[in-house]
């Protein structure tokens, strides 16, 4: 079993019965079949026999010519009068050729040796999992899981290749993309646990541009030129295709003059890196195969784009930073600039071995730190500076709060003392959230709401269990001034709401007086003897009113008027139980308002926004100051505070356009309410103010 926790599946059966034939021919041995360890076969030397089939081994070999170990299946018995085996051979070959996925294994070319159809391969430097479980060993949950997952990216491969894995995955849904879940919880909508989301990234596939009429004369066979990609001083890089696989191939030629790269590096492979072929050198001609990528040159993806978000930026850099640890040992002048950068069909940088094109402003590995800088600088804003130029700039445009203190490390400070502790920090920011989600900001605008519902429930739980007259006596004080003013006038007018006044303070002492456990001497706890004596004189002239009576006097009293009517003509407060609890709500934004500016000024940051994780920047990615801050809160909380009953009270506009304004005030705070939750990173407020949310 392979060290490395991605399993990779083989391509062809190694133990076992091979797949080229049901049936049981007569047979014939083909040159191939007697084969012993340390035997030359062709270009390889067999090393030892890793499984045998109905038709064919494979071996672990070497191959003389460029000293890479690699497995190799060799067809040793052809079954007799069966004309068509090579041709199927071969075509297994080509259907596990087109397979190119970190957990399958890679096909580097299928040939004849001496008469003998071979198919070589990556190979496996571990054991099979049939070897782990033959040797009583059990694996931990979790190495078990990382097994299976990694199996069954490798199956989707297939299975997108047409090479098809089984029936099975005709009813499994379980991807990587949908986090694993299986048919049943896409059925049910549920999940058994929580997984983080995976950054996903799609990168077009632009391919560089071919020259198709030009020509060489250096023989890449068993590959076909098909174009030229770019030319430099030292190499040139053609497009190509294996016939053999079907498959389209690189080729990068060597000048006479260039010294080649060693075949033993080349043959290392990394996932941050294209997969070396087959190499050739001899009589001074030069060249390599690497296979040809999907995705797009890194500069061409960016000025095709304009720019790149933040999680894209973050798995370039993290896959540049991991590539470029490996190459810190071993050539610290080798020369690399954006031209060697490509980003294949899944965001995954990989760095070229050669440029793609003329190299310009070159770094060495060694200054690797200023390669990094100019990479981020030019993927987040499409400016190309110069390496001599990027003395402490930074991206202007908002990025999370983790990652501008990435940025400010690599960028300003320096501080990364190694690529793999950047690409560490790099890991740790992938499960973090690279953007303010709708639900997010939605639930920091229900953080004021919370309480104000909670007041809305209580108050009507209140004004359920408590009858209209109890209210009405809880404001005798202000009703017994009324009175007084209202005597005091000739107009008929109030000497009308005069009486029904007098009408709802006498039913009103009446009912209080009827309760068993009170007693109307407990009112001088809260009036005074003179207030008490007026309720009981009401009381005595009204002696026989009922309750359709009292009901009728609160109409008359102007007791149960329109709550906007209300709100607008009176210059009093009123004591009415429905005027209460919305004085208090409206009261308790308007406390929103206030604190919300001062924690703004005190703490810089708005509290709401603070208590979800969400930090504000200015449009080119700095920190808001203070006053800033506090111009972005003024204008997101400027409507509600005209609905605080005391600025009512000192801007009174009449009907109708009192009506208008406030109807058009809330139908602004509710179009922002909405518009901040569709548009998460920049609401109304963001806009005027010239601010971003992101979060922490």
């Amino acid at each position: 079993m392979d060290s490395d926790p991605n399993r990779k599946i083989e391509n062809e059966e190694t133990h076992g019965a091979s797949r080229l034939d049901t049936q049981e021919p007569a047979k014939r041995d083909s040159p191939g079949s007697q084969l012993s360890e340390g035997q030359l076969f062709g270009s390889y030397r067999l090393i030892r026999r890793l499984g045998k089939g109905g038709f064919g081994e494979v071996w672990e070999a070497d191959n003389i010519e460029n000293n890479r170990k690699l497995a190799i299946k060799i067809l040793t018995v052809i079954p007799f009068l069966s004309t068509n085996i090579v041709e199927r051979f071969q075509q297994e070959g080509r259907l596990a050729a087109s397979i190119n996925h970190p957990n399958c294994v890679y096909v580097f070319g299928a040939e004849n040796v001496t008469g003998v159809p071979v198919i070589t391969m990556e190979l496996m430097t571990g054991g099979t999992l049939q070897d782990i479980l033959n040797s009583g060993s059990k694996l931990a949950v979790k190495q078990a899981v990382d097994y299976t997952l990694s199996l069954m990216d490798g199956l989707e491969a297939a299975w997108s290749a047409a090479l098809n894995p089984g029936w099975l995955l005709l009813i499994v849904t379980m991807r990587r993309r949908n986090g694993y879940a299986g048919l049943h919880e896409i059925i049910s909508k549920t999940r058994v646990m929580a997984l983080p989301q995976a950054e996903k990234v799609s990168v077009p596939d632009l391919q560089p541009a071919v020259l198709k009429e030009e020509k060489t004369d250096q023989d890449f066979r068993p590959y076909r030129v098909t174009g030229l990609i770019c030319r430099t001083e030292k190499e040139a890089i053609f497009s190509g295709r294996d016939e053999t696989l079907k498959r389209d191939v690189w080729i990068r030629g060597y000048f006479a003059s260039t010294r080649p790269a060693g075949t033993e590096e080349l043959s290392v492979y990394r996932s941050g890196r294209l997969r070396w072929i087959q190499g050739y050198r001899k009589d001074n001609r030069n060249w390599d195969v690497f296979e040809s990528p999907s995705g797009a040159a890194f500069t061409s993806w960016v000025q095709s784009r304009g720019t790149l978000f933040w999680p894209e930026m973050r798995k370039i850099l993290q896959g540049i930073s991991t590539e470029l640890q490996s190459l810190l040992a071993k050539d610290l002048n080798r020369e690399i600039s954006l031209q060697h950068i490509w980003i294949d069909a899944s965001g995954q940088a990989k760095l070229l071995d050669f440029p793609l094109g003329p190299q310009q402003d070159c770094a060495t590995i060694e200054r690797w730190q200023v390669f990094l800088h100019q990479v981020l600088l030019f993927g987040l804003t499409g400016k190309k500076v110069t390496l001599e130029g990027l003395d402490g700039i930074t991206p202007d445009i908002p990025v999370p709060e983790s990652g501008r203190t990435v940025i400010r490390k690599l960028c300003v400070e320096k501080s990364f003392a190694a690529p793999d502790a950047l690409a560490r920090e790099l890991v740790l920011l992938a499960g973090k959230r690279a953007e303010v989600t709708k639900w997010r900001r939605f639930f920091s605008l229900c953080l004021p709401l919370t309480p104000l519902f909670l007041i809305v429930f209580a108050v009507s739980v209140i004004l359920y269990v408590l009858p209209s007259w109890f209210v009405d006596l809880a404001g005798t004080t202000e009703h017994l001034k009324q009175l007084q003013e209202l005597s005091e006038s000739k107009d008929k007018d109030a000497q009308t709401r005069l009486k029904a006044l007098e009408q709802v303070l006498a039913y009103s002492y009446k009912e209080y007086s009827k309760l068993p456990a009170r007693n109307p001497a407990n009112l001088q706890l809260s009036l005074e003897p003179p207030q008490l004596e007026k309720l009981k004189a009401l009381g005595k002239k009204y002696p026989s009113l009922e309750k359709t009576g009292y009901l009728e006097a609160r109409k008359q009293a102007g007791l149960d008027q329109n709550l906007l009517v209300t709100m607008l003509h009176n210059d009093k407060p009123d004591n009415r139980p429905w005027y209460i609890s919305l004085f208090s709500i409206l009261t308790f934004l308007s406390f929103f308002f206030f604190a919300s500016i001062f924690f703004v000024l005190a703490f810089r940051y708005p509290i709401l926004l603070r208590l979800v994780g969400i930090s504000v920047q200015t449009k080119k990615g700095e920190r808001v100051g203070r006053l800033h801050c506090a111009l972005r809160s003024l204008i997101a909380w400027l409507p509600i505070l005209f609905f605080n009953p005391w600025v009512m009270r000192v801007v009174v506009i009449r009907p109708p356009v009192g009506y208008l304004f406030y109807l058009g005030l809330i139908a602004l705070t509710l179009f922002g309410i909405v518009y901040a939750i569709l548009n998460p990173s920049r609401g109304i407020q963001d806009r005027i103010a010239g601010t971003v949310l992101v979060p922490d």
